[in-house]
């Protein structure tokens, strides 16, 4: 049984230092972060097996490699959240007047298969007479004949 503790402290080791050096999924380290949990909690119920100054270095070192995960994992949440796509851009001219709204083409495109116009206007904050002459101008949408 200690032998195996330790292999898996090995184990265990190595995927924290691989999941440090490189830039792992938030999803591998909240796993990661669960095993370690299990295996802090399978070392405090078997921890008559340890030697005291061995169990002591143990808890020591899993309690480190919990913290360097959960920082690594805040890190990884927090960079996720960076450099989001602009989807609308107000673009002044410099010139007396409304400044001209432009709509991400590529968004526009997928919103559009997914939502009504009146629905992506609501969620850009734009009108919805902006998001139709965006839709015809990039050729998502053909015009309507009136009734």
């Amino acid at each position: 049984l200690l032998n195996a503790f330790r292999a898996h402290y090995h184990h265990f080791d190595q995927a924290v230092q691989e999941a440090m050096a490189g830039s792992a999924d938030s999803v591998v380290l909240a796993r990661l972060g669960d095993d370690l949990d299990e295996y802090a909690a399978l070392v405090r119920e078997h921890q008559g097996v340890f030697e005291p100054a061995e169990l002591t270095m143990l808890q020591h070192n899993i309690s480190l490699m919990q913290g360097d995960i959960r920082a690594q994992f805040n890190q990884t949440l927090d960079e996720s959240h960076h450099g989001q796509p602009q989807v609308v851009q107000v673009i002044h001219s410099g010139n007396v007047g409304r400044p001209r709204i432009e709509i991400d083409a590529e968004f526009l495109a997928w919103a559009h298969e997914n939502r009504s116009t009146s629905g992506i206007a609501r969620f850009l904050g734009v009108s919805r007479s902006l998001v139709q002459r965006t839709l015809l101008d990039l050729g998502l949408t053909h015009p309507q004949p009136p009734p």
